[in-house]
């Protein structure tokens, strides 16, 4: 890259002169190569607006931690961060919950439906031509009895949660990455903080609240 770089400044001043000695009744561009460079190598990139290269993982995850602990305060999240050869993760899990996380049969819709049959097929639990709407039931939340959370679908609170979560996360990252040509420049790898197949406890209970200092009630003197 500072190969390509390098040749790429030396052609840009050569462009310039061509393109202003060709239109003389135009104002000359005053552009350099610095401000015609993309910011991202790819087509996909985006830098979320909270990053900085100067912040470390360490410091996003106690900046991620504080804001889940503030603001839903009944709810868990495991917050840590994982470093390897080629980069570094941070893992936000959502451990418990106030209320239920995921959608009953009867809450489900059609597209809720659809994805769950898209993975019980591809998985080779599941390929029928036709059923019934009562069959398609049974075997949906047998399914969830036997092979447990992946199969279901997260309610619209827990999608809620999740996505403001994931989207203050992701506010703190940079990503410039395109498999195709097997490119990957991230600041640090997240996967979303209610992954499929996590085991979530429901635990019902209510945010508490700091209790203030009261002013102490002065006594009147009775004469």
């Amino acid at each position: 890259m500072q190969e390509i770089n390098a040749e790429y400044d030396v052609l840009f001043s050569i462009w310039k002169q061509r393109y202003n000695a060709s239109v003389e009744s135009c104002k000359q561009t005053t552009e350099t190569a610095e401000s015609t460079r993309n910011e991202f190598y790819t087509e996909f990139g985006w830098e979320g607006n909270n990053h900085s290269w100067d912040r470390s993982l360490k410091e996003v995850a106690k900046i991620v931690r504080m804001y889940v602990k503030e603001k839903y305060p009944t709810y868990k999240f495991s917050v840590r961060t994982e470093y390897f050869s080629m980069g570094k993760e941070l893992h936000v899990t959502l451990k418990e919950s106030p209320v239920e996380i995921y959608k009953k049969y009867e809450e489900l819709d059609d597209e809720d439906k659809k994805e769950i049959r898209r993975k019980l097929s591809i998985n080779h639990i599941w390929k029928p031509d036709t059923w019934t709407e009562a069959e398609q039931k049974e075997i949906f939340e047998k399914t969830w009895e036997e092979k447990g959370n992946y199969f279901k679908c997260l309610n619209e609170i827990t999608k809620a949660v999740a996505k403001d979560v994931d989207n203050f996360v992701q506010s703190y990252n940079y990503q410039d990455c395109d498999g195709m040509i097997d490119y990957f420049h991230v600041d640090f790898y997240y996967f979303g903080c209610c992954r499929d197949g996590r085991d979530v406890k429901i635990v019902p209970k209510t945010a508490r609240i700091k209790k203030t200092k009261s002013t102490p009630v002065k006594k009147e003197k009775i004469a």
